[in-house]
């Protein structure tokens, strides 16, 4: 585990918006990411506005849909590498997938999603996914592409 990984690990307090300490050093998947925590803070204002199931649905739909395309972009550079993890790190894009599909699917329900869920998915998932796989998965393109333009869009 690097000084990161440990730093979060024992911070009490949830990553529930982009920070620099999140960025894997490649400027694609950064930019992918910071768009990721922009849509999560636009499902947490309307959690905690009104907190109407069809706005909130509507923002997950958006939230998950992006997650896909980002998570087909990492899986197309990875399979370009032949990243040794791949297996590994493609799992956890689907579970990631899943838990935004739990919160899209009690949204649609009509359950309330809270902003206790939100700060479970953002830290332990999406977070803890950036600091740990992405960032490995960072080196490894860096090391197999030193120049930024040779790499896929």
């Amino acid at each position: 585990m690097n000084a990161m990984s440990a730093a979060l690990a024992s911070s009490r307090r949830p990553i529930n918006s982009w920070k620099s300490t999140l960025s894997v050093g490649n400027e694609n998947i950064d930019n992918d990411h910071r768009y990721l925590f922009y849509l999560a803070a636009k499902v947490r204002a309307e959690v905690l506005g009104a907190n109407n199931p069809n706005a909130v649905r509507f923002v997950l739909d958006a939230l998950l849909t992006d997650a896909q395309e980002h998570f087909q972009r990492e899986e197309a550079l990875m399979k370009e590498i032949r990243y040794a993890d791949q297996d590994e790190h493609v799992m956890e894009h689907r579970l990631l997938t899943y838990h935004l599909r739990k919160l899209y699917y009690r949204s649609a329900g009509g359950d309330r999603v809270t902003n206790e869920d939100l700060d479970i998915f953002l830290d332990r998932w999406m977070a803890r996914h950036i600091l740990t796989a992405d960032l490995d998965l960072a080196k490894s393109i860096h090391e197999a592409h030193p120049h930024p333009a040779q790499m896929l869009a």
